[in-house]
């Protein structure tokens, strides 16, 4: 089985990392939580500091593709 590569790598990227920086920050912050007592503060800043990523990641993204000149 081939490796994905070319083409297929950028989309593919961009489509894990977009969902799963909230989720890692909200399990990250949980197991913080856990250590330190503190629930659901760190839970909730982490899940919001990757949603912020998130929203990062498409602006950057947005700002990658070219305009289409329809004139």
């Amino acid at each position: 089985m081939a490796l994905i590569t070319g083409k297929f790598a950028r989309p593919m990227a961009m489509a894990l990392e977009i969902p799963m920086s909230p989720i890692a920050g909200g399990i990250f912050g949980h197991y913080i939580d856990m250590y330190f007592h503190t629930e659901p503060w760190f839970t909730g800043i982490l899940a919001f500091f990757g949603f912020i990523h998130s929203i990062v990641t498409l602006i950057r993204i947005a700002r990658e593709i070219p305009p289409s000149s329809n004139s």
